[in-house]
């Protein structure tokens, strides 16, 4: 990849000429059009009380819920949404009304991080062993027309709906895992 990125760089510059594709690449991610989402952006400003109970939903298996998930992410979050990558879950949280509040996506952990092991105390065979247990927070949005104070702190309603849910679902084989998630940006689950 990187020498065709170098080869491209160079026609680009006019040093090359290179020949026509002979193929168009089959890239789902580079074909997927992020179509913008019809959600309800009227203002939600409240207490966490005013909002009611939040719904916890897992969107991974719904291509429809997906896209909306991946076109909030790609309109508003500071980092954008090209996809998820490898093994990944998805979540929206809506209010008792069913207004999106926010979009969630959670992937595998990543293999090495110093920190992380240091607050878990494990060493590398133990690593091995329990890394298909944990699960990082990739993104996390929560949708700029919704004015809720402390919805999206670590110990708020929001990140405790979710907790709740995962504990409750027992997350062995849902979505593409196929392994129970026990560790979640540090809170057990």
């Amino acid at each position: 990849m990187a020498a065709r990125t170098l080869l491209l760089k160079l026609q680009e510059r006019g040093h090359i000429q290179l020949p026509p594709r002979r193929q168009t690449p089959a890239n789902r991610m580079r074909q997927t059009q992020v179509t913008p989402g019809g959600w309800d952006s009227s203002a939600i400003a409240s207490s966490l009380g005013e909002l009611g109970s939040l719904q916890v939903s897992e969107v991974s298996r719904d291509r429809s819920q997906r896209q909306r998930v991946a076109a909030a992410l790609s309109r508003f979050h500071y980092l954008g949404f090209g996809g998820a990558v490898g093994e990944n879950l998805q979540y929206t949280v809506r209010d008792r009304h069913g207004r999106l509040l926010a979009c969630l996506v959670f992937g595998a952990a990543a293999w090495k991080c110093q920190s992380r092991d240091q607050f878990i105390g494990w060493n590398l065979a133990q690593r091995r062993r329990n890394l298909c247990g944990l699960a990082n927070n990739s993104r996390f949005l929560i949708l700029p027309w919704v004015r809720v104070p402390d919805v999206g702190v670590a110990d708020g309603e929001l990140y405790q709906a979710l907790l709740e849910h995962l504990r409750a679902r027992d997350l062995a084989g849902a979505a593409t895992h196929l392994h129970e998630i026990r560790l979640l940006n540090g809170a057990r689950v």
